[in-house]
């Protein structure tokens, strides 16, 4: 994670991430969505997927805007996955470092974003195949059509770091982020026969 800055008061940069989920698994009776119940992180470690930007209003206090973007395998309880939910959207956070000579300087900040979530399916899960074996040998699925529906939801986070300088201008920022995202999910059901749709989770 580095990044410069521009006179005093800006700076901009990139940062490399590791996602984990809390409480990314449920019982097989009482999924996340119907047959989902299990979510696992889609590593991620471009920089280009966390670009931010951030302004200092003093030595101790500032504000950061920037982009987070990741993503979740959806399991069922046979270890078949449903597909992957994608999320991406801005941030924007308020922050305190605590300032001194040192080449070292922590900070703390909370704030909260905009996250816009799709849901691309696994081809076996939206044809109405029972799993993934069953599709790719070809065998006939169960004629309802699933389609995943989820919402865009507002995150709010707060994180821990510090600054480490390198060279005039040039800093490692390392930081622990924890974001807190909710977002409504409902799983259609479409008769392949023509005999409409209909929520089924």
């Amino acid at each position: 994670d580095s990044k410069g800055l521009l006179g005093d008061h800006l700076a901009v940069g990139a940062r490399s991430v590791y996602v984990a989920f809390a409480g990314q698994t449920a019982s097989a009776d009482a999924g996340f969505a119907a047959q989902v119940n299990q979510v696992t992180a889609v590593e991620n470690y471009s920089p280009l997927a966390n670009l931010f930007m951030a302004f200092n209003f003093s030595p101790a206090w500032g504000m950061e805007l920037g982009w987070n973007q990741f993503s979740a395998e959806a399991q069922n309880a046979a270890g078949d996955v449903d597909g992957e939910f994608q999320l991406a959207g801005p941030m924007l956070s308020l922050f305190w470092r605590y300032a001194n000579s040192s080449i070292v300087t922590p900070y703390l900040g909370l704030g909260a974003g905009w996250y816009s979530v799709t849901f691309k399916d696994s081809g076996w899960w939206s044809s109405g195949n029972n799993s993934q074996a069953s599709y790719d040998a070809g065998e006939p699925g169960t004629g309802i059509m699933r389609e995943m529906s989820v919402n865009d939801a507002p995150g709010f986070l707060g994180y821990l770091g510090t600054d480490v300088r390198i060279w005039k201008g040039l800093y490692l920022d390392f930081l622990v982020r924890y974001i807190y995202l909710q977002s409504d999910v409902s799983i259609i059901g479409r008769d392949g026969a023509g005999g409409g749709a209909f929520e089924y989770g």
